[in-house]
């Protein structure tokens, strides 16, 4: 497991065209999403005496209130946010796409080969979406259902410490479920590209490779999945230090939030990177456009 996180730490950092063109599509989405908010904020606080109260301090009643004086606009914003958000949606999966591409190759992919490559595992990679998500939602909103019900059961038998326990583990049982599901839909993906296999067998390869314990599979991606959320806790809590009151402030945290999304961009890079070496290391198959 250490080799592999080693390795694939190497191979995304020899791809900073790639970690550059995520983060590139994520800030002109998020500049989208956020200019449509201002558009949609302006709208309905133009001559409305809430906007006096938001200037000093930003409450979501007061918000509540100013957007039902403003229905029609939010609305359009709505229908807007939703069309950018399938966009968004449908340029990840390509994008991941890219990405597994990129990692898989044995020479160190171009940006425009590794989207040329990727583009080619759309398809498998759209149906992967489509078997794991429904999975990985009904497998955590499984586990949380049982600790509310167990719940339930506890306060109606008063049994205080089966009580305790669900509502300690809920969240914690539903997070362990949720990384194993992402490790298995990562591992899937990767599997279609390298050994050209369809959706349902790439999936049921992955479950098994993951649930098997095979490499450390998903202890490398609770590893990694630790580190996404260890960077968003830092995000936040620099952001949290920033004064926005002034101009200097804002800009510090926009800049600040920018240098955090290429960082996150570099771990998703680096999380494929590292589960292709560790298949490597488990499964003997060939790397895209390796010899023979």
């Amino acid at each position: 497991m250490r080799s592999a996180l080693v390795r694939g730490l190497r191979t995304s950092l020899r791809r900073p065209g790639l970690v550059f063109l995520l983060w590139q599509v994520n800030a002109i989405f998020g500049g989208i999403f956020a200019g449509l908010a201002i558009f949609g904020l302006a709208g309905a606080l133009d001559r409305s005496w809430l906007t006096r109260s938001l200037l000093r301090e930003l409450d979501f009643p007061a918000l509540l209130a100013a957007g039902l004086r403003a229905v029609p606009a939010l609305e359009l914003f709505g229908a807007t946010a939703a069309v950018l958000g399938a966009m968004y949606a449908v340029a990840w999966v390509g994008l991941h796409a890219a990405i597994v591409f990129s990692v898989c190759e044995t020479g160190d992919a171009g940006v425009g080969e590794s989207l040329q490559g990727g583009a080619r595992l759309a398809g498998p990679f759209f149906r992967l979406l489509c078997i794991g998500v429904p999975a990985t939602v009904a497998a955590t909103g499984g586990v949380l259902l049982v600790a509310r019900a167990a719940v339930g059961l506890a306060r109606a038998r008063a049994w205080e410490v089966l009580r305790d326990a669900a509502i300690a583990g809920g969240a914690p049982g539903a997070l362990v479920v949720f990384w194993f599901f992402a490790a298995v839909h990562d591992h899937a993906r990767i599997r279609a590209a390298v050994a050209e296999e369809g959706a349902w067998r790439s999936y049921w390869w992955a479950l098994r490779f993951v649930a098997l314990g095979r490499r450390r599979a998903y202890l490398l991606a609770a590893l990694l999945q630790g580190m996404g959320l260890a960077l968003f806790a830092i995000w936040a809590l620099v952001a949290a230090r920033i004064s926005t009151d002034w101009m200097p402030g804002v800009v510090a945290c926009l800049v600040w939030g920018q240098i955090s999304m290429a960082m996150r961009m570099l771990l998703r890079v680096w999380a494929f990177a590292a589960q292709a070496e560790l298949q490597v290391q488990g499964e003997p198959w060939r790397l895209v456009g390796a010899p023979g």
